[in-house]
């Protein structure tokens, strides 16, 4: 993985971490801005753990 990869992933890492530590009330704005779907957002995480 190069550089530029570490650093993508780390900022989209971050980016979901943020939006799962926010209050419900800005999950929501953000979701409904996004239009994601919870499952998409729930695998997201999975994928991490992996």
């Amino acid at each position: 993985m190069s550089l530029d990869d570490n650093d993508y992933w780390q900022r989209w890492i971050a980016r979901l971490l943020a939006v799962l530590a926010a209050d419900p009330s800005d999950q929501l704005a953000w979701d409904r801005e996004h239009q994601v779907r919870t499952a998409a957002v729930a695998d997201d995480v999975e994928f991490i753990w992996v």
